[in-house]
């Protein structure tokens, strides 16, 4: 998982991005990938509550995570 875009603003107009990566191509099966939240945000608070796993769909390669501060 890879910081696109880290830097999220409190007033919620700029998104965090993260996106997910998987290796060996795309052509594989639906893959789960579970994720822990680190640093000083808590996880709900102050920001949507993230469910800790995202979903790379079959023939996806680089799906990503938005997480946009609460206003």
């Amino acid at each position: 998982m890879a910081a696109t875009s880290p830097n999220a603003g409190e007033s919620g107009s700029v998104p965090g991005v993260f996106t997910v990566s998987r290796s060996g191509g795309s052509n594989g099966a639906a893959l789960t990938v579970n994720y822990t939240l680190g640093g000083t945000a808590v996880n709900g608070d102050r920001l949507p509550t993230l469910p800790g796993s995202v979903t790379i769909p079959a023939g996806a390669e680089q799906p990503t995570v938005t997480v946009a501060p609460d206003q």
